[in-house]
């Protein structure tokens, strides 16, 4: 199959895909089908041009404004049946699907992209000047994934964590999928940190919108349910932690000093030592561990190097009584009053 079919039957599929995922009777075998197929960033990149194709229709109809397109044939078939407004409102935004599709294959040099794939190793940074003049600085063991259209900047964080430095251009949003979250920008810093099931978004300076994906398009809203939808606009200084089993908090943070990653170095203020041990075994092979729950609970303020464990333990030696054993690639810090003899 050639470059244009393959993106042809592409725009098809997500057509379809936005279509089903609009049902209020989705169950989880399509959800996880759905995520597989959107895993493919070329096909992520397809999905987001559905949205704004149908976000251009959305805003030339007053009547599909209102519930779907009201003459398309599906939606006055469904009008002539019991199940009311749900119904019609499905039917039109199959039709608007339908439509959006067949707009974006007829305008298929939408697809002829920028398409790219970045990662880093452990322990490894790397920043990347992007074709548009946004920058993205991957921290370590970070992977994303480019596929730039005529209008729309899309990249997914496959894992990790990146900061994006966005070259301001409202006609082309730039769109940042990881996990069950779409961060939208134009303009602005911010950086997403994927990690156990979770997905921190940081705002350094602009403005983003956090959504949770699919349906988070113009439509979206008329499906709405309790607990399916929701959408977090981020102001300077402001972290949105999301998670497919958690709903969405949203943090104070310094972000200066947030930033200093790009330096090699981590801050913490007032955080329990599990988690500052956490963060920096992301920067090293050998990995430190602490299994005393009370000693992990222990809060700690300070600023160290990524990559340095002696550094950090030597210093946490002149705040804690603690007391370190080496086994091959892990360090376990004790506590000095509950070491062995």
């Amino acid at each position: 199959m050639n470059t244009m079919n393959k993106d042809t039957d592409r725009i098809g599929q997500a057509g379809r895909w936005y279509a089903e995922l609009q049902s209020s009777e989705i169950d989880d075998a399509t959800w996880s089908a759905f995520r597989a197929w959107e895993e493919d960033p070329e096909n992520a990149a397809a999905f987001r041009e559905v949205e704004a194709a149908l976000s251009s229709l959305d805003a030339a109809s007053p009547a599909f404004q209102r519930q779907g397109i009201a003459d398309a044939p599906d939606a006055q078939a469904a009008a002539a049946k019991p199940a009311g407004k749900p119904l019609r409102q499905f039917a039109g935004i199959t039709a608007a699907a339908i439509a959006a599709s067949a707009l974006l294959v007829a305008g298929i040099g939408y697809l002829s992209v920028e398409r790219d794939t970045y990662e880093t190793a452990l322990g490894e940074q790397r920043t990347i000047e992007l074709s548009d003049g946004s920058t993205l600085t991957l921290n370590t063991n970070s992977a994303v994934e480019i596929a730039y259209s005529g209008s729309r900047r899309f990249v997914r964080l496959a894992r990790g964590e990146a900061l994006f430095e966005v070259a301001k251009d409202e006609e082309r949003p730039f769109q940042v999928v990881a996990a069950g979250s779409l961060t939208t920008a134009t303009g602005t810093v911010f950086d997403i940190h994927a990690r156990d099931g979770e997905v921190a978004v940081t705002l350094l300076s602009g403005g983003v919108m956090v959504q949770d994906r699919p349906g988070s398009g113009p439509l979206g809203a008329l499906f709405a349910q309790d607990g399916q939808r929701w959408s977090l606009s981020l102001t300077p200084g402001q972290q949105a932690v999301v998670g497919a089993d958690i709903r969405p908090v949203v943090n104070q943070v310094d972000a200066e000093a947030f930033a200093k990653w790009r330096a090699g170095i981590v801050q913490f203020t007032d955080a329990p030592l599990s988690e500052v041990v956490r963060e920096l075994n992301r920067y090293s092979e050998i990995k430190l561990a602490v299994d005393d729950p009370a000693l992990g609970a222990e809060r700690l303020s300070g600023s160290f190097p990524t990559g340095n464990h002696e550094v950090f333990l030597s210093t946490l030696a002149l705040f804690m009584p603690i007391t370190t054993e080496r086994e091959r690639d892990l360090i376990r810090i004790q506590s000095a009053h509950t070491a062995n003899p």
